[in-house]
């Protein structure tokens, strides 16, 4: 029975920790408009998406390059 109540009290804790606050939705709100979002439209494109094939396709040139 004890393992139980641990396994249900660990699910509990799991579930506030996803859960934002007020504040850090209201932070991630006006980072996510810094980067040209709005309110009511989604962003265009994923930014870090597009910087990390960049970085990629960088790499690759320069090992294919560098033989």
């Amino acid at each position: 029975m004890e393992m139980v109540s641990l396994f249900n009290e660990l699910c509990l804790f799991e579930k506030l920790q996803r859960e934002l606050s007020d504040s850090m939705k209201q932070k991630i709100r006006a980072e996510y408009e810094g980067f040209g979002g709005s309110p009511d439209k989604p962003l265009q494109s994923n930014y870090f998406l597009n910087i990390m094939i960049v970085i990629a396709v960088l790499a690759l040139l320069t090992y294919l390059l560098g033989n």
